[in-house]
């Protein structure tokens, strides 16, 4: 969920996950004094070539856990794109136009025209790379902040991080809804986009065994067919 487009940081990531969990759940430092389901589960999950390279002169490339707020405002880069999911995901066309169908121009177009409370003035290009680098996620995070009461924002150098995953953990029905619904959300993100714009997202793929739930999307603000009329009437930007 937050690095989808970097793949070579979710070793690295898990390592840090699991030690600094084992780090609080264990009373001793040492691995020889580990439980051995506890060592087993330290085993299962790091590896020296991870180990290796987190160690190496590419330390400072390591995944970031902290989400910095944008321009000083109470939001991150993932409440943004978690907006932008709703906007695609609820979005009822003007007409049944192709033409008029949900489009990332239109995410943009729309929440740089003051329609959600998050306002962040960027470039359509830097708005596309945001997309290309958290389109992937976008379907987790909207699902986590419109139809869950799951905060998976987790960060292991906070003092209560064994506790958090551990009450995630023991909610196994909670998460596998979760999951479903970001299925059903990731499902309808796919049919309703032009293909053109899924080109660089890696979408995930889900178990067989993990049937989607489908959602209720909450109606878009009362102003979104207003601000909309003005991107029919001549906004173009590809």
């Amino acid at each position: 969920m937050r690095w989808p487009s970097k793949p070579l940081d979710h070793p690295s990531a898990m390592s840090v996950c699991v030690v600094s969990y084992l780090s609080q759940k264990e009373a001793s430092p040492t691995v020889e004094d580990m439980s051995p389901e506890n060592r087993k589960l330290l085993f299962r999950h790091i590896r020296l070539d991870v180990l290796s390279r987190m160690m190496s002169e590419n330390y400072f490339d390591l995944p970031l856990f902290r989400e910095f707020k944008i321009d000083r405002q109470p939001f991150t880069e993932l409440d943004y794109i978690a907006h932008v999911a709703w906007f695609l995901l609820a979005y009822e066309p003007l007409t049944s136009d192709f033409r008029d169908a949900p489009s990332l121009n239109k995410a943009y177009y729309a929440l740089q025209n003051k329609i959600f409370k998050y306002k962040w003035p960027i470039s359509h290009r830097t708005f596309r790379n945001v997309w290309s680098q958290r389109g992937a996620s976008a379907p987790f995070h909207y699902i986590e902040r419109f139809h869950s009461r799951f905060d998976l924002s987790l960060d292991p150098s906070s003092p209560d991080f064994a506790h958090n995953v551990d009450e995630i953990i023991e909610q196994q029905a909670e998460l596998r809804l979760f999951l479903a619904r970001c299925r059903s959300a990731v499902e309808m993100l796919k049919a309703r986009l032009d293909q053109r714009s899924l080109q660089k997202i890696r979408m995930p793929l889900f178990p067989d065994a993990l049937p989607p739930e489908p959602v209720t999307h909450p109606p878009l603000p009362v102003l979104t067919g207003d601000v909309m009329k003005g991107f029919a009437m001549g906004y173009k930007r590809l």
